[in-house]
């Protein structure tokens, strides 16, 4: 009777490490699942205030401005659409273990994690030399991408219908500031969303610790 149930609970043992292995498999799929969710409900709230702040700006600037500065705001706020647009693109088409050359700096969480816990390709670099080369090579890399494009062209724009109109710059036909300030709509959005995200970090008591299991594995 023991010969036989010994067979019998190594039978049990495993049909419960296989139903472990698939509950944990099920829950990892869960929370990519969440996870891709939350990112799309993210795109859609930042391409939302996006054209949120576009339109009050280009709204303010015709109350209290003129016409062409509100015209030049809403061109301004049109490239900032699709330069957001051109950035989530970038961000869709990136590996899930991608690591970036650098990050911005993050004392207050580093001091919490283990020496060997890393947020960027430079701080795994060993070689001073190659680290200086990444840190300089990371935003290189990103100014030359082809959504930098956008803000160029419109500056280009601006200049090209002032100096065909001869406007002096004291009273410009489409005021490069009005277009500028409709451009920086999608920082506007960013900074509500980060502030959104971030400002339990500012409270005294907060936990380091508990923030960070959201980004356990």
């Amino acid at each position: 009777m023991g010969a036989g149930a010994a067979p019998a609970r190594a039978g049990q043992e495993g049909d419960a490490g296989a139903a472990a292995e698939a509950g944990g498999d099920a829950s990892s799929s869960e929370k990519f699942e969440q996870g891709m969710a939350e990112y799309a409900e993210l795109k859609s709230q930042l391409t939302a205030h996006t054209c949120v702040a576009g339109a009050a700006v280009s709204a303010y600037f015709f109350l209290v401005w003129s016409t062409e500065a509100a015209l030049g705001a809403a061109l301004g706020a049109a490239g900032s659409y699709f330069y957001l647009k051109l950035l989530l693109e970038e961000v869709d088409g990136l590996p899930l273990d991608y690591v970036p050359y650098v990050t911005l700096p993050m004392e207050r969480i580093r001091k919490k994690l283990p020496p060997e816990k890393t947020f960027s390709l430079s701080e795994r670099e060993p070689n001073e030399y190659l680290k200086a080369k990444m840190v300089v090579q990371g935003p290189t890399k990103q100014a030359l991408k082809s959504r930098m494009l956008i803000p160029v062209g419109l500056a280009a724009a601006a200049s090209a219908v002032n100096a065909l109109a001869s406007a002096p710059l004291d009273d410009e036909v489409l005021p490069r500031a009005a277009v500028l300030l409709g451009f920086l709509s999608f920082k506007a959005a960013l900074v509500v969303q980060l502030w959104n995200q971030l400002k339990v970090m500012l409270v005294p008591k907060f936990d380091v610790d508990a923030f960070l299991k959201k980004y356990e594995e």
